[in-house]
């Protein structure tokens, strides 16, 4: 049986325009029917580089990899609603 998860990603600007930004990762399974989740254990990535590459080692596809990386730049989260892992 699949596992339904959302997966998170939060990125943290720097104010200084020379340090890249740093990337929050976090994994939390669906809320079963009686409203329980989970917990949510969060990796930090200091590179989009590092982050990316772990995404599409645990089989996301590029074009969802892409998708993720527009939105950090346009807003600076990412959420993912629900992925079967």
């Amino acid at each position: 049986m699949d596992t339904v998860y959302w997966l998170h990603i939060v990125e943290s600007k720097s104010p200084q325009e020379r340090i890249p930004s740093t990337y929050m990762l976090a994994r939390a399974n669906a809320p079963r029917q009686s409203g329980e989740g989970g917990g949510m254990p969060t990796v930090h990535y200091p590179s989009w580089e590092g982050l990316a590459e772990r995404l599409a080692n645990c089989n996301v596809d590029r074009a969802e990899i892409e998708k993720a990386k527009a939105e950090l730049d346009k807003k600076g989260s990412y959420t993912r609603l629900p992925r079967s892992c």
